[in-house]
């Protein structure tokens, strides 16, 4: 600090460079403890926030189900179907989804809010993030009977209902679908893989039962799949996604 003598007295008139550097330097390193506190506060938040989207169209189709006679509401969309959670018009439109086609889905009643098809790190530019499974109201022909009623679903808090996707098509089309691990020529394949939104290596799952859980992957390899139909022999996370896709 530095001081100036006037009539006999010491007045404080500012602080050195050494001190102002001292002080710079303390607030830098109490920045650089904190940031990434910081920054793991707010992922956790967003992840939080995609869980309670998730929960919210689990009980959305929960209510479609107890509506409409236990019937689930179709998890395969852009084919055209009846009772699909998303409209079938994406597929005229080169899979490019926009408002109108969630609008027109069944869930939409039970919603109304864009902004609960959509996870919160959602890195493209989509305006649906989720995808529900096709084992929980899909169709035949991906080497499992999908269960079409609430009743059917075999151990619900273990079935994996909803989860955050990857799809670089330009929309996630259809279903999720894993192909089972006893299939002899298929248990090696991701048709379908999940996203990685989260931390970088994280997936967010709801299962049927309506609770919601962070996933986080055990194999490096996995989040950094990036088409359909990927061959990963010895994948601890497909293992772990085949156990929980179907009975």
């Amino acid at each position: 600090m530095q001081v100036q003598f006037e009539a006999g007295n010491m007045r404080r008139v500012g602080f050195t460079i050494i001190e102002m550097f001292v002080v710079v330097s303390i607030i830098a390193l109490l920045l650089a403890i904190l940031m990434p506190s910081m920054s793991r506060a707010i992922q956790s938040s967003r992840a939080a926030v995609c869980l309670t989207h998730q929960r919210q169209l689990a009980v959305a189709a929960t209510s479609y189900a107890s509506d409409n006679y236990s019937k689930l509401v179709g998890s395969y969309c852009n084919i055209g179907l009846p009772h699909s959670w998303t409209t079938p018009d994406a597929r005229a439109m080169g899979y490019i989804e926009v408002p109108d086609d969630l609008k027109k889905g069944k869930l939409w009643p039970y919603l109304g809010d864009l902004d609960l098809y959509l996870c919160p790190d959602e890195p493209r530019d989509y305006i649906r993030s989720y995808s529900f499974t096709n084992y929980c109201g899909g169709t035949s022909g991906w080497l499992i009977e999908p269960a079409t009623t609430l009743g059917m679903i075999v151990g619900p808090g273990q079935r994996l209902m909803i989860l955050d996707e990857v799809d670089n098509r330009g929309a996630n089309r259809g279903s999720w679908v894993c192909y089972p691990a006893n299939d002899p020529t298929k248990h090696d394949i991701w048709w379908d893989w999940p996203a990685a939104n989260h931390f970088g290596n994280t997936n967010a799952m709801t299962f049927a039962d309506g609770h919601s859980a962070l996933y986080t992957f055990r194999d490096p390899a996995t989040p950094l799949i990036d088409t359909n139909n990927f061959n990963a022999p010895n994948n601890i996370d497909l293992d772990y996604y085949q156990q929980i896709f179907s009975p």
